[in-house]
C-alpha cells in the first residue's frame, strides 16, 4: 500500500488547531485499486510552547471522505503522533490514523502509520 498526501494545519488558542489533507491510496493487489482520501480534522497539542520545543506530540480526530471516480464513503478518523522540528523551520511528522468506514452493514477500516515533511 502506498499513501501520499498533502495537507496543512492552522494553530489557534495556543494548543488547538484545525487542518485538512487530500491524498491518494494505492493497493498492489490483483487487480490493483486506487482511491482518494480527503479529511478535515481538529488537533490538540499538549505543549503550549511549540516554537521552542523540538518534540511536539498531538492527537487528532475528524471526518474523512474516501472516493473513486464512481463512488464514495464517509467515515471518521482519529489518532495521534508527533512533530520533530529541526532548524530552519523544517521537520518531520509521524502519525498513526484509524479510519473506519461503514457502508450499511458492511464497511472497512484503514489503519495507517505515516511519515512526512514539515514546513513552518
Amino acid at each position: 500500500m502506498l499513501h501520499a498526501a498533502i495537507g496543512g494545519e492552522k494553530i489557534f488558542a495556543e494548543r488547538g488547531g484545525w487542518g485538512g489533507e487530500l491524498g491518494l491510496i494505492a493497493f498492489r493487489e490483483v487487480p490493483p485499486s486506487t482511491f482518494g482520501l480527503g479529511s478535515v480534522n481538529v488537533f490538540y497539542h499538549p505543549n503550549d510552547d511549540r516554537e521552542t520545543l523540538r518534540w511536539d506530540p498531538f492527537i487528532a480526530a475528524g471526518g474523512t471522505l474516501a472516493f473513486t471516480g464512481r463512488s464514495g464513503a464517509v467515515g471518521l478518523n482519529y489518532g495521534g503522533g508527533f512533530n520533530r522540528w529541526g532548524g530552519g523551520g523544517f521537520g518531520i511528522r509521524v502519525d498513526f490514523r484509524h479510519m473506519p468506514f461503514r457502508l450499511g452493514t458492511d464497511g472497512f477500516d484503514l489503519i495507517v502509520i505515516r511519515a512526512g515533511a514539515l514546513f513552518r
